[in-house]
């Protein structure tokens, strides 16, 4: 009984070639990796933007997006409404809560208008506060519509040609 053996001979310009695929996919999976998403989270402690899940503030995505005038527009005046809403719903909280103390209190006298504007200053507060949740949700999908318009879209095929069967990556 003879025995028989495969051998697999390498050479240069296979090594070259095995050498040029492995950095092709390698670059595009590191491209495409590296394609920033940006998204709007809010819970019951509060909201605010993440980037490739990690939180960031304000100020720090309109340095990412200094480039895009749109979204930095849309961040600026989210910021304007949030600062304006926080600031109003913390003032019409305060005063609603110190008349509603004061009804406690036996030897207060508490002044229910005051307590009712203060009432209404908060609830405004809080809907100008919503309006600019709303800003910077919009500037995020804005932001994720414009990377996404750029983004890299590479196609992998099955090629046959003169030189034998291989992978194709088109771009």
């Amino acid at each position: 009984m003879s025995k028989m053996a495969i051998t697999y001979v390498t050479t240069e310009k296979s090594k070259f070639i095995h050498m040029k695929l492995n950095y092709l996919f390698t670059a595009f999976f590191c491209f495409c990796l590296a394609q920033a998403q940006m998204e709007f989270k809010s819970n019951f402690w509060g909201s605010g933007l993440y980037l490739n899940g990690q939180k960031i503030t304000v100020n720090e995505a309109k340095e990412k997006v200094q480039q895009q005038q749109e979204v930095l527009q849309l961040l600026s005046k989210a910021q304007t409404n949030r600062t304006i809403g926080q600031v109003m719903g913390a003032a019409g909280g305060f005063t609603f809560g110190f008349v509603l103390g004061q009804e406690f209190n036996k030897n207060a006298n508490p002044n229910w208008a005051v307590g009712g504007a203060g009432l209404v200053v908060g609830i405004i507060g809080t809907v100008i506060e919503g309006a600019g949740n709303k800003k910077l949700k919009e500037a995020a999908n804005q932001y994720n519509q414009l990377q996404n318009s750029k983004a890299f879209e590479p196609t992998l095929e099955l090629v046959s040609n003169q030189n034998g069967i291989g992978i194709g990556l088109r771009f």
